[in-house]
């Protein structure tokens, strides 16, 4: 995940709150004993060097609900469980926020669902 803040409408304290929570789970994801470990196996300092790959769009305000979009840059890309760490995001967000109106989508996901074309006959 990746550590800057995201900026939010001021005008609705739930996206702050929203915002907040996503970089509470961003460090709580941020495991520096695998780096250690990852640094110790590859000779070089991976601490310093990683970055993370999925990244989260300011979430945003459609009618009553709430959303995030997460999307994925480099490995994460094809990560075989990436649908299972976005799907994971929602409860966790949920959970800190204290609201059961807030999405999580993966951005290319909802991309491609979003305009499919129909062909005819």
């Amino acid at each position: 995940m990746t550590s800057a803040p995201l900026n939010v409408q001021a005008a609705d304290p739930m996206l702050q709150k929203i915002a907040d929570a996503l970089d509470e789970i961003r460090a709580e994801e941020f495991d520096y004993e695998i780096l250690r470990a990852a640094s110790d196996v590859l000779g070089e300092d991976a601490i310093s060097t990683w970055r993370p790959s999925l990244s989260y769009l300011p979430p945003e305000r459609r009618v009553d609900e709430y959303h995030v979009t997460v999307y994925a840059k480099g490995a994460c890309e094809s990560c075989p469980i990436k649908s299972s760490h976005v799907g994971s995001i929602e409860p966790k967000l949920r959970a800190l926020v204290g609201a059961d109106n807030i999405f999580v989508h993966d951005y290319f996901d909802w991309f491609d669902t979003q305009f499919s074309v129909q062909y005819g006959d």
